[in-house]
């Protein structure tokens, strides 16, 4: 009797152990993830969020968009715009792109956007195009850059790289990698963006 009550008091002591383990490490994260109501929100699948480069100016570097026209990222100021870089050889930019367009469907409109920025070669765009009609279901507008100049300003140097962009045309977060755009923790995360901007 003796040693099944030891059992259960040694049992119920782990547990106690374990929820103050769990609760003192989850405080010491949200203390490390900085004090913004963004940065308490990029957890779970946004817990890779980069705010290092907030605040920069969007880049100037011409891009072409679906009918081949230059464009730049200054032509989509006074909306959020989540730009990801991408390619048809990148299996994770593959993985992740249905969610982006799910995200696009979800809270696309006047003030948020998705643009698809593929790397591919110029002499690869008809095959990039038609890709990713299939991957978005014909959703998200596909946009190319010219060569691979872009993406210095744009500070990427992993496929696929987020970033997004204010209304205001500076940058308010990035994400290296590919992640699972519809989750609650990234439509949670996406709709605090849009509600500060």
């Amino acid at each position: 009797m003796q040693s099944a009550l030891t059992r259960y008091a040694i049992i119920v002591m782990l547990v106690i152990g374990f929820t103050a383990s769990v609760y003192a490490c989850g405080r010491a994260t949200d203390a490390t993830r900085g004090e913004t109501r963004l940065e308490k929100l990029a957890i779970g699948d946004m817990e890779r969020m980069d705010f290092a480069f907030r605040g920069e100016n969007a880049s100037t570097t011409a891009f072409l968009d679906s009918f081949g026209k230059q464009v730049t990222l200054a032509d989509f100021e006074g909306k959020t715009v989540l730009v990801n870089v991408w390619a048809t050889w990148c299996s994770p930019c593959i993985k992740e792109m249905p969610s982006l367009a799910q995200l696009q469907t979800a809270r696309g409109g006047e003030n948020f956007q998705v643009i698809a920025l593929n790397i591919d070669e110029l002499t690869e765009r008809d095959y990039a195009k038609g890709e990713l009609a299939k991957l978005s279901g014909g959703v998200l507008d596909f946009y190319q850059t010219e060569d691979l100049t872009i993406l210095q300003p744009l500070g990427v140097t992993v496929f696929p790289t987020t970033v997004i962009y204010g209304a205001d045309g500076s940058e308010v977060v990035r994400y290296l990698g590919d992640t699972e755009w519809t989750s609650h923790e990234a439509i949670a995360f996406i709709d605090e963006v849009l509600k500060q901007n």
